[in-house]
């Protein structure tokens, strides 16, 4: 669920101790973008999701729930 989803990115972005900022950057987009997937008012794109993976060393399916 959208609710699961946007769960799951937070705790993830929480649990790898990076800022949003520094997060943001090295994905490519704004932190207001960020915040908005975080609190579930917009997803981020397979390609955004891939590149979360690989920054917060996890699973797409460990972002998506």
């Amino acid at each position: 669920t959208m609710q699961q989803k946007r769960n799951n990115l937070k705790k993830m972005i929480q649990e790898s101790g990076f800022k949003q900022k520094f997060i943001a950057d090295k994905i490519g987009v704004s932190e207001i973008s960020l915040s908005y997937w975080i609190i579930g008012q917009r997803n981020p794109s397979r390609d955004h999701l891939r590149s979360l993976s690989k920054l917060l060393r996890c699973k797409i399916s460990d972002l998506e729930g």
